[in-house]
């Protein structure tokens, strides 16, 4: 059974958001976290951090019993987002290849995983279609 949900991806992509849309409409049923561990990879790399968090094979074992979502969004919008929220414009396109890079040695762990673009959906779409793939997956999967 899957109870722990971790979002990831650029600022600004509406992890937060996302988060307590899946909280709230799940009446708390899941455990919700905003950044996970390819955010320490992605940061450890373009900030040049040099911590040592292990293997990739290490850290993704952690996630063995979670649901992993990446969210995306275009570059437009998320221009716009950060013109709101008074973000700096950090370098969109380093950002994305990095997390992209990281995603991608995830999801070769076979840990489950979704992907969406916050701005092809609302946060309550995506929402919805997070509890209805954990709540039939766990359905799928029960007493295994």
């Amino acid at each position: 059974m899957i109870y722990r949900i971790f979002i990831d991806g650029v600022d600004k992509t509406g992890k937060d958001i996302l988060s307590d849309y899946i909280t709230r409409l799940s009446k708390f049923k899941y455990e919700v976290k905003v950044r996970g561990v390819i955010s320490h990879l992605v940061y450890n790399e373009i900030f040049d951090r040099n911590i040592n968090y292990g293997t990739a094979e290490e850290l993704f074992a952690d996630y063995k019993n979670s649901l992993y979502i990446r969210l995306t969004c275009d570059k437009e919008d998320w221009i716009v987002r950060c013109k709101m929220t008074n973000e700096p414009l950090i370098h969109y396109k380093t950002h994305n290849e990095m997390f992209n890079k990281y995603w991608n040695e995830y999801k070769k762990s076979g840990n489950l995983n979704l992907e969406f673009n916050t701005s092809e959906k609302t946060p309550y779409q995506i929402a919805n279609e997070v509890i209805e793939f954990l709540d039939n997956y766990n359905e799928a999967n029960d007493g295994k």
